[in-house]
């Protein structure tokens, strides 16, 4: 067949917005489970790698407080089209995630669109995931060198459903275990990365606990009903918030009784 013979009978080229990582959070792993992931005016692909691609917008479906003027023609013009990429209005996507399996906690998540050009020098941001952290629930099974702190969590006297907790190492301030209450006010915050001994510190050769500083942070206005998003709880201003200091080690498992102010 000559070139004036060929006929295009379809073509379907799209570009995609962009891509969410699922990571869980103890061992800060791809979650390679099914997860159920929605979020308004969005089509989600789940790709073989594990990731959830955000392959299309409905510029129809978003909210009218969230439709720049002309949205809908640079949505178009971005998923159709592979030169340069317009200047989009900034958008924020909201999406929900929860796994049917009970091992996490459902959440929600923010993408903020769109992904970064290419700068130079490093890989763009739209072809680098989006990290979102997952939670364990409280009945998930521990390895036997994890640190764990089982916490049970109140406010005026209810169960705190949704208070986020963050442990962090006093020497530094390093990230060592987060976790999140379900809606008895229960957690289980994970250390996964403790050694069963350390360079000690002073006067110490070795040690076998690391200080830390756990931080409880609870909205008490929020839905217990509804997820929330608790990174953007944990540096939110203007909640419950209690610090307190703990001695973890390697293969220790406690539980704490918590009662908010």
């Amino acid at each position: 067949m000559s070139a004036a013979q060929a006929v295009i009978i379809e073509s379907d080229v799209r570009r995609i917005w962009a891509a969410v990582r699922f990571v869980d959070g103890p061992s800060q792993r791809t979650v390679e489970v099914p997860l159920q992931v929605s979020a308004r005016g969005a089509r989600w692909v789940r790709n073989l790698s594990g990731l959830h691609v955000l392959a299309e917008l409905d510029e129809t479906l978003l909210d009218a407080a969230d439709r720049p003027p002309g949205l809908a023609a640079q949505l178009a013009g971005y998923e159709a089209a592979f030169e340069l990429a317009p200047a989009v209005p900034a958008l924020a996507v909201g999406g929900r995630v929860s796994d049917p399996s009970g091992r996490y906690l459902p959440r929600l998540f923010t993408v903020n669109l769109p992904r970064a050009q290419l700068p130079a020098g490093r890989l763009a941001d739209r072809f680098i995931p989006v990290g979102v952290m997952l939670d364990p629930s409280p009945a998930v099974p521990l390895l036997g060198s994890w640190a764990a702190l089982y916490v049970s969590v109140t406010h005026a006297g209810r169960p705190a459903a949704h208070a986020v907790l963050r442990l962090h190492r006093v020497a530094g301030g390093q990230l060592l275990g987060r976790a999140m209450s379900d809606a008895r006010g229960q957690a289980l915050l994970i250390a996964a990365g403790i050694t069963q001994v350390t360079v000690g510190q002073g006067e110490l050769v070795v040690e076998r606990e690391i200080e830390a500083d756990l931080t409880v942070s609870f909205d008490p206005a929020a839905d217990p009903l509804l997820p929330i998003d608790p990174d953007a709880l944990a540096l939110r201003a203007g909640v419950v918030r209690r610090i307190l200091r703990r001695s973890v080690a390697s293969g220790r498992v406690e539980t704490l009784a918590l009662a908010l102010p």
